[in-house]
């Protein structure tokens, strides 16, 4: 039976089920469009998508998309699907990919090897170690630190453009700490030789200590009347002073020199007569010192 003006190929009186509704909308359909039935589908022509009624729960819609303009994935960086497939796959010791149920995990593996250089803006961290088999370990800008543990060269060298600073210790357990054309400088602590010695086998080579101020180990002082008195408030009763006459200046006698320490304070210069153990008053010969301490 048909009704004049409806189009004669309309259902009249019972709505079809087969085939399912159809709904033209220039939106997608969202969780409020639940007055369709499940099987429905939604096509949004502002953007050529058609969707497909799953689901109805709790007074929601679930609408799946079922790609179609531009919803659907055509390539991955120009690169085109294989049998309707894109392989997600990482790198043998650089990324793992895991598949899951509808996901692939990307992640790093317990060993990392890079192909080229690992760099980070903040800081990387290992939980054993970090090892550079053929390379270096570089820090541009920043610092190499080992909190706890060691930095270790078992085979190789240690180099540093301009400092290695160390908040406990720098040793070489069988080899040598070596500066090639600076310094090796203890700002605070102290340079140690457990078993073996401090050498300077070079040609040229020599130590040099600061003198000048009052808590220095090497200076200079003149005799007055055969005695000086040297202000330190660094020396110890246990200190090791070494004193030689550098120029006689002018004087008419020299006496054997004698050191008395006074902790904390100074120690006395005395030129004495070796006849007599006084005073050699008529020494005012320039001396010059140096202090060694005894561990």
């Amino acid at each position: 039976m048909t009704i004049p003006g409806d189009n004669p190929l309309a259902y009249q009186g019972v709505k079809a089920q087969n085939p399912p509704n159809l709904v033209l909308a220039q939106r997608a359909p969202n969780a409020q469009d639940i007055s369709h039935d499940l099987g429905s589908f939604w096509l949004n022509e502002a953007t050529d998508t058609m969707y497909v009624l799953v689901d109805i729960s709790a007074g929601a819609a679930t609408w799946d998309a079922l790609g179609g303009g531009g919803a659907g994935i055509d390539t991955i960086n120009g690169v085109a699907p294989a049998a309707g497939n894109f392989t997600l796959a990482g790198t043998a010791n650089q990324i793992t990919a895991t598949n899951g149920a509808s996901t692939v995990t990307f992640s790093l593996p317990a060993a990392i090897t890079t192909p080229g250089s690992l760099s980070a803006t903040t800081t990387v961290t290992a939980g054993t170690g970090i090892t550079a088999t053929t390379g270096d370990i570089t820090a541009v800008a920043g610092d190499i630190v080992a909190n706890a543990g060691n930095i270790d060269a078992p085979a190789g060298s240690l180099s540093a453009g301009t400092t290695v600073t160390a908040g406990t210790g720098i040793s070489a357990t069988t080899g040598d700490i070596t500066a090639v054309g600076g310094n090796i400088v203890s700002t605070a602590g102290n340079l140690v030789a457990t078993v073996g010695n401090l050498s300077l086998p070079g040609a040229g080579a020599h130590a040099e200590i600061e003198g000048g101020a009052a808590t220095d180990f090497i200076g200079t002082a003149t005799l007055a009347e055969g005695t000086v008195t040297v202000a330190h408030t660094g020396i110890t009763a246990a200190d090791r002073i070494m004193v030689t006459r550098s120029d006689i200046n002018g004087s008419t006698a020299l006496g054997v020199f004698e050191v008395v320490k006074t902790p904390s304070t100074n120690f006395v210069i005395n030129a004495r007569n070796p006849a007599d153990g006084t005073i050699q008053t008529n020494d005012v010969s320039v001396v010059e010192y140096v202090i060694t301490r005894q561990l």
